[in-house]
């Protein structure tokens, strides 16, 4: 902590009755501290920080939802196509073992 001293200098001579013919002496002591008035904005800037991040995990996990569903909708769409195949197939057997 930085605490510059400033003192000053005699303030002033006064006689006092009782202290006629001695001076008195006034001398005055100051400490500053710095104090930051403003905090260049952290406080905002680590709840922007949070709030992100929130954001970001709520993104991630609906990308991972939305992967998950186009993999069982891709996984349903090829087993249809080899049913299909199939049942062209047994058709196609169908028609030349009646022909």
């Amino acid at each position: 902590m930085d605490l510059p001293g400033l003192v000053g200098q005699p303030v002033r001579f006064e006689p006092h009755r009782a202290d006629i013919g001695q001076r008195n002496r006034a001398a005055q002591v100051g400490l500053q501290r710095p104090v930051p008035s403003y905090a260049g904005g952290g406080v905002a800037a680590r709840a922007r920080e949070r709030e992100a991040a929130a954001l970001l995990r709520k993104a991630q996990a609906e990308l991972d939802g939305a992967r998950r569903q186009a993999q069982a909708q891709a996984r349903q769409s090829w087993a249809a196509v080899q049913q299909g195949l199939a049942r062209t197939r047994a058709l196609e057997a169908a028609v030349q073992a009646s022909g």
